[in-house]
This record gives structure tokens, C-alpha cells and sequence, in this order.
């Protein structure tokens, strides 16, 4: 009974857009965020094109992967994990630039 205060607060303060107040919470939202970068994040929005109303084409994916690179690589806390994000967001970066550089405004 005494973990599930902690359990509830990781749960809770995961999302990147939050502030966690637990080690455990921490390590879960620099996961979420290790998670959004690099090949797993690509993948991420990649399986929901035309599944979520959110993303009807391959263009509609492509400010969410440039939001995950410019804006929550950054926010990691833990040392093991603003390493992680580094490799994951270069990885990113360079699939932005060869999808802008092989589609341009020509991707649908």
C-alpha cells in the first residue's frame, strides 16, 4: 500500500509535457521520451497513418517528428538518457532531411 502513492505519481507526471516529482516518474517520462525519438518514434506516428484521424498522410507525420526532435530531446533529466536522446534525436534529424530532400512539398 505504501508504493501505490508512487506507483499513481509516475503514472501520472509521465508525459513529456509534465513535471514528475518521483524518481520513478522521472525515469518513466524520460522513457516516454526516449520512446517519441529516434526509430521507435518514427515508427510511433508511422503505424497511425490513416488509422488516426490525426494523421491522414505521410505530410501530417512530419511536424510531429520535427516537434519530437526540436523540442523533447531536450527535456531528458537523467544522464543515461540525455545520451540516449542525442543518438536518437541525430537519427531523427537525418530522416527529416532525407524525406524533405527525397519529397519536398511533394509528399502526401
Amino acid at each position: 500500500m505504501e508504493k501505490l502513492d508512487g506507483v499513481e505519481a509516475a503514472i501520472r507526471y509521465h508525459q513529456a509535457k509534465d513535471e514528475p516529482i518521483t524518481a520513478e516518474g522521472i525515469l518513466m517520462r524520460d522513457a516516454d521520451i526516449l520512446e517519441q525519438l529516434g526509430a521507435i518514434g518514427v515508427l510511433r506516428v508511422a503505424v497511425k497513418i490513416g488509422r488516426d484521424t490525426r494523421y491522414r498522410n505521410f505530410s501530417s507525420i512530419v511536424p510531429v517528428l520535427n516537434e519530437a526532435v526540436n523540442h523533447l530531446a531536450s527535456q531528458t533529466r537523467l544522464t543515461s538518457s540525455k545520451i540516449m536522446a542525442e543518438s536518437r534525436a541525430r537519427m531523427l534529424r537525418s530522416f527529416i532531411a532525407a524525406i524533405n530532400e527525397e519529397a519536398g512539398d511533394m509528399l502526401h
